[in-house]
């Protein structure tokens, strides 16, 4: 009679027995990732100390999170320090054999893969792939930097730049696929067809939520491309694609800037006043439009923000004169034709070598007009302006010069 609660004992036993997981460590258990990836099972860690790899990885369809140590410090500097290199070899990593959302990829650089598809990132299954950066890649079909076909992955906090496809999606393609992209950055990447940043193709349910797609080029639909399948985008900023920003299939676009305008509740079109997106900063200047924007009153974007505002003071020649607040008077005319005559060096404000506090009329040059329009200004006729290509803003909170007061928005030569 003591049979049956014995039974019982056993299966509740052998239903909540614990899960034991095991980290491997590369290099030190194994002196490749693969093989790290191949002695692994279900819910295992493959742990990859910095340096980088020549390696094309491929997984077998285990459920592993595979990660650099930003996995275990938090630390956002093992994200370029740990690097995947393909060596152009094929894809840097091709996940296709029935791994899940248990699966994670987080915390590395992937780089240098070659493939007729997905050179970085070739994807056939529906892991998470998170604080990767993935660049330089080549795919000579779709997908340069990431191809995905008939999987649902979810990617968040991913920069992918300066990937190249033959075809369509310089950047992404996705192609009878069902994923989610939050907080990513899609930048600088090329196609010769279509979507030079990210192709939607058929049957594609594709949402996107705090992104950037910037500077990406194609022969058609510079930024993102739409082709049958019907995206929804918020609070994203799509800006300075060529040649546009969004094209082909109608998609659900809310509480985002785009270049050019779209309709849809919430969206502008205005400059974002990324810090130094040439570098690859894309965090925003403290009056940027899309601070508080979003939904919800978010910020439009990926990163947040990261500089202040360059107050340089169109007229303030002379750089303030140790005076606070910068001013525009007499001196500075003065200063102004000294430096025409050669008799005055300066400490001005510049943006691709043009000497922004000395532009008083606009016109984006410093030439004897703006002494004369600086005279007018000082008998109170007209009013000083900037040039509209330099509006005043972009330094770090560190470019301040040492005079200026703690928190004091400036510039410095």
């Amino acid at each position: 009679m003591k049979i049956i609660p014995a039974l019982i004992l056993v299966a509740l036993l052998l239903i909540f027995r614990p899960v034991y997981s095991v980290v491997i460590n590369i290099p030190g258990d194994y002196p490749t990732i693969q093989d790290g990836i191949n002695s692994a099972g279900d819910n295992d860690t493959v742990l990859v100390q910095p340096g980088r790899y020549y390696e094309n990885i491929h997984f077998i369809g285990i459920n592993i999170t595979l990660g650099s140590l930003f996995l275990t410090t938090g630390d956002i500097s093992y994200v370029t320090t740990t690097i995947i290199d393909g060596d152009s070899e094929g894809p840097v990593i091709g996940i296709g054999a029935g791994e899940d959302s248990t699966t994670v990829i987080s915390g590395f650089t992937i780089q240098n893969g070659y493939a007729e598809n997905g050179g970085g990132i070739n994807c056939r299954s529906n892991p998470r792939l998170e604080y990767l950066n993935i660049v330089d890649n080549f795919a000579s079909n779709g997908g340069g930097g990431v191809d995905v076909f008939g999987a649902t992955p979810k990617l968040s906090n991913c920069i992918i730049l300066r990937n190249h496809a033959g075809n369509y999606g310089g950047g992404m393609s996705n192609d009878m696929a069902s994923l989610s992209m939050n907080g990513c950055v899609v930048a600088y990447n090329s196609t010769d067809g279509y979507a030079g940043g990210i192709s939607n193709y058929t049957y594609s349910d594709i949402t996107m939520a705090d992104c950037v797609v910037y500077g990406n080029i194609a022969e058609s639909g510079g930024g993102v491309w739409n082709g049958g399948s019907y995206p929804t985008i918020v609070n994203s900023i799509l800006w300075d694609n060529i040649p546009n920003q969004l094209s082909g299939s109608e998609s659900t676009v809310t509480f985002c800037d785009i270049r050019g305008g779209w309709n849809g509740e919430g969206n502008i079109d205005c400059d974002p006043m990324y810090c130094n997106p040439a570098e690859g900063n894309f965090l925003l200047a403290d009056i940027s439009c899309c601070i508080g924007a979003g939904e919800g009153g978010t910020d439009i974007g990926a990163l947040g923000v990261g500089c202040f505002a360059r107050e340089y003071f169109p007229g303030d020649v002379n750089m303030y004169n140790g005076s606070w607040p910068p001013l525009a008077i007499g001196g500075d005319v003065t200063y102004l034709v000294n430096y025409f005559r050669g008799f005055s060096s300066s400490q001005p404000c510049y943006f691709d070598s043009l000497w922004c506090s000395a532009d008083v009329n606009g016109d984006c040059q410093v030439i004897g007009s703006d002494v004369t329009r600086f005279v007018k200004f000082c008998r109170c006729e007209g009013n000083i302006i900037y040039c509209s290509e330099h509006p005043p803003m972009w330094p770090r909170s560190d470019d301040l010069p040492p005079e200026a007061p703690e928190g004091w928005p400036g510039c410095e030569e």
